[in-house]
């Protein structure tokens, strides 16, 4: 028989004490970004995000507070935290001199080398499929949010550009096949960093599942970019022609795109 066991139980069994005061304040934090994180997306509006700002500075005050005392329950709060920022940059409205952008900025470049999500090459490549992973994820929402970043703003920095050129190249799977279909993110912010990126994809990249993923982002260039998108498009085809299972959904994906 199935049981569900109840939130505080859990925190129990990792060793949190929700008795102990911090813990309380963390988890009821954490509690109140899972509700901003859980709702539907496109009802966010400035309004909201307005209301919430509150919420997320003092979450991040909180999380550098009791960090190193408290690290299993900064963690849980951190990883909400990291995503709520990626969900308003998505839909912010705000204007480009905002320096809001550079608190948002700092936090993704922050959670951009988290220890989560872990890395998962141990498994086998050869058995590629479209990957699951557990929510919240640092380092894939700090991805996400860099790319909405620099496509909100029209512009990278240094720091972004070496963040997101070891983030192409990280050991989790799941965050690669996330960056994928994004890169085009970067079209009028750093097109020669988007095409440097994509060819790395498409030289270096093992698993299909991540390189069909880029081939979304060549899709969305390709009315825009099509002497730039086509030779692209056909390294990836001839690769799936001599490597890709019959069953591969990659090869939908191309048929799709051509």
């Amino acid at each position: 028989e199935f049981t569900t066991i109840p939130e505080d139980e859990l925190f129990e069994r990792k060793g949190i004490s929700l008795k102990d005061p911090v813990n309380q304040e963390l988890f009821r934090l954490r509690k109140v970004l899972e509700s901003f994180c859980e709702q539907d997306v496109s009802n966010i509006t400035d309004a909201i995000i307005e209301q919430n700002w509150p919420l997320l500075e003092s979450s991040a005050q909180a999380v550098n507070l009791h960090r190193l005392e408290r690290p299993e329950m900064t963690d849980e709060l951190w990883g909400y935290l990291v995503k709520a920022c990626q969900i308003v940059v998505c839909r912010v409205k705000w204007a480009i001199s905002d320096e809001r952008w550079k608190w948002y900025r700092s936090i993704f470049l922050e959670a951009s080398t988290d220890k989560y999500p872990e890395a998962s090459e141990d498994d086998d490549a050869e058995e590629d499929c479209w990957p699951c992973w557990g929510s919240p994820a640092p380092r894939i929402d700090a991805t996400l949010g860099l790319l909405d970043l620099a496509n909100r703003l029209e512009r990278v920095d240094d720091q972004i550009v070496v963040a997101l050129l070891k983030l192409s190249q990280d050991k989790s799977h799941p965050l690669r096949f996330n960056m994928g279909p994004r890169l085009a993110a970067l079209e009028q912010a750093a097109p020669k960093l988007m095409w440097q990126l994509i060819d790395q994809f498409i030289r270096d990249e093992q698993r299909l599942s991540v390189l069909e993923m880029v081939l979304e982002s060549l899709q969305d260039l390709l009315r825009r970019a099509s002497e730039e998108v086509k030779p692209r498009l056909a390294r990836i085809a001839n690769r799936a022609m001599k490597s890709a299972p019959d069953e591969s959904h990659i090869h939908e994906t191309l048929a799709r795109i051509h």
